[in-house]
C-alpha cells in the first residue's frame, strides 16, 4: 500500500506540473499598441439596460490605465448600491461587482488583458470574463495592436461590443483574435518536451505499480 500510495502521489506531482507548463505555455500578451484613449462597450439587451464598458489609455506604446465596469446610463454601479437593487436579484448583483472588482485589480496590476484570467469569485451566467476579453480585443484592434500567443475565450454572449477612440467617431466592432504565434513559441516546446518526459515517467511509474 506504501508504494502504491507514492506512485500516486507522484502521478499528481507530474500532472500539477503539466498543468502549469500548459498554463504558461498559452499565455497571451498585447503589444504594438498606438498612443490614444481607447473605449469599447457592450449594447443593452432586451432584458437589462446595463451595459459593460472599458477604457484604455497608452502613452508612449504602453498601457498607462485600464478602467473596466458596469453602467447603467451615465453612472457606474458598485457594491454600494446593493441595498437598492431587488431582494432577489441582490446576492448575483454582489457576485458580479465582485469579480468586476477582481477584474480591475487585475487590469491595475497586468496593464493587459489578455492577461488577465478568470475569477474564482465568477458570478453564475454572467459571462463577465468573456465579455473584458471581447472589449480588449476590440480595444486592442482599434489601437493598431495585436494580441500574441493563444488567445482568450471569445464572449459567451451574441452581443457585438461597439468600440470607439477619444480621436474618432464611435463605429461598432466585431472580435479581432491573433493568430500570430511569435510570443510563447519557446515556452510550447518546452511543455511539450516536460509533458512527454511527463508521460514517459507516468508509465513508467504505472509499472512500477503492477510490480509493487
Amino acid at each position: 500500500m506504501k508504494g502504491v500510495s507514492k506512485v500516486a502521489v507522484s502521478l499528481m506531482v507530474v500532472f500539477s506540473l503539466m498543468l502549469y507548463m500548459a498554463a504558461f505555455a498559452s499565455a497571451a500578451s498585447t503589444t504594438g499598441l498606438k498612443d490614444g484613449v481607447y473605449g469599447a462597450e457592450t449594447q443593452p439587451t432586451k432584458s437589462s439596460n446595463s451595459i459593460f464598458k472599458l477604457i484604455v489609455a497608452v502613452a508612449d506604446g504602453k498601457v498607462s490605465t485600464v478602467d473596466f465596469g458596469m453602467y447603467n446610463g451615465p453612472a457606474k454601479l458598485n457594491a454600494s448600491i446593493a441595498e437598492f437593487v431587488p431582494e432577489d436579484q441582490r446576492e448575483n448583483f454582489k457576485a458580479m461587482m465582485a469579480e468586476i472588482a477582481d477584474y480591475q485589480e487585475q487590469l491595475n496590476s497586468k496593464l493587459d488583458g489578455a492577461k488577465v484570467v478568470k475569477s474564482t469569485k465568477s458570478a453564475k451566467g454572467a459571462g463577465i470574463y468573456e465579455t473584458l476579453q471581447q472589449l480588449w480585443k476590440d480595444v486592442a484592434k482599434d489601437a493598431g495592436g495585436t494580441i500574441e500567443g493563444d488567445a482568450p475565450a471569445k464572449a459567451s454572449n451574441a452581443d457585438s461590443a461597439s468600440s470607439t477612440a477619444s480621436n474618432a467617431d464611435s463605429a461598432s466592432s466585431t472580435a479581432s483574435s491573433s493568430n500570430n504565434p511569435k510570443t510563447g513559441d519557446s515556452s510550447m516546446v518546452l511543455y511539450y518536451v516536460l509533458a512527454g518526459a511527463a508521460l514517459v515517467g507516468m508509465v513508467a511509474l504505472g509499472r512500477k505499480k503492477h510490480i509493487v
